[in-house]
């Protein structure tokens, strides 16, 4: 689904707007599934824009903005695999991807309706959150679920020849990812990167 915001007075921080739809798909989906959600492995978030069942994606997040003058449109797409069976993922995907379907019996499965009005209802909310607070206003309802603190990482940088490993350390204020290099060295500010779980 694609979701539309007109964002007026553009805030601070935009940037980290995927961080707030990932908690708003996280909520979303619990509010769904109710006690079901106790049958399934725990939904994490994975830094920037990924949502996992147990250590598979299960959803993906992409943001675009249009600029008007000092204002932008931010185009929120987000997809959930809801009822996709193992054999129709791509051969590449079938050990890193899951779907709902994949860990509830039939009787226990939310239709893909019930499924985008919670996660509508919960995606307004934290938006709502976010665009008054920025990421401060989300930090912990998305930091006890971020899976890539306290791993290692493989960091692959735009214009770098090859990744870093690293370990995930924690959020900083804007919700740029902070990691240090698994070898010993500084911290450094992940802004904008591919950034996989190793």
């Amino acid at each position: 689904a694609s979701v539309v915001l007109r964002c007026g007075r553009t805030p601070a921080g935009l940037g980290a707007l995927s961080l707030a739809v990932g908690v708003g798909l996280r909520e979303g989906l619990l509010r769904a599934l109710g006690e079901r959600a106790t049958r399934v492995p725990a939904l994490q978030l994975k830094w920037p824009n990924d949502l996992l069942l147990g250590e598979r994606k299960l959803a993906g997040i992409l943001c675009e903005s249009r600029w008007r003058g000092g204002e932008a449109d931010v185009v929120v797409g987000f997809g959930i695999n809801v009822q996709r069976s193992a054999d129709e993922f791509p051969p590449e995907l079938r050990e890193r991807a899951t779907s709902l379907a994949l860990h509830l019996e039939p009787e226990q499965r939310v239709g893909r309706a019930a499924l985008l009005a919670a996660v509508l209802h919960e995606l307004e909310r934290w938006i709502d959150r976010f665009m008054s607070g920025g990421f401060a206003a989300i930090r912990s309802h998305y930091e006890p679920h971020a899976v890539v603190v306290g791993r290692l990482l493989r960091v692959e940088k735009s214009g770098e020849p090859e990744p870093v490993m690293a370990i995930g350390l924690g959020l900083d204020d804007d919700g740029a990812l902070l990691v240090g290099p698994q070898g010993g060295g500084d911290p450094f500010r992940v802004e904008s990167a591919d950034v996989w779980l190793a």
